[in-house]
């Protein structure tokens, strides 16, 4: 397995919570809260939500099939 690398699409967002489509690798959605973000992301298939943080160090996301 080969880790995919966020950290350029992620650069522009400072805070709140952003929608990645996780076959593209591109953001679809950035919002202020999670409800705002998982509603902005309900209904679309292969969806990563992510907090905004200024350090992703060691930050671990799994995409479940």
């Amino acid at each position: 397995m080969n880790p995919n690398s966020l950290i350029n699409i992620l650069k522009p967002y400072k805070k709140g919570w952003i929608a990645i489509n996780n076959k593209r690798k591109i953001v679809i959605a950035h919002s202020d809260t999670y409800d705002e973000i998982e509603s902005k992301a309900q209904g679309k298939k292969d969806i990563l939500l992510i907090p905004v943080s200024n350090n992703y160090f060691g930050f671990v996301t799994i995409t479940c099939a």
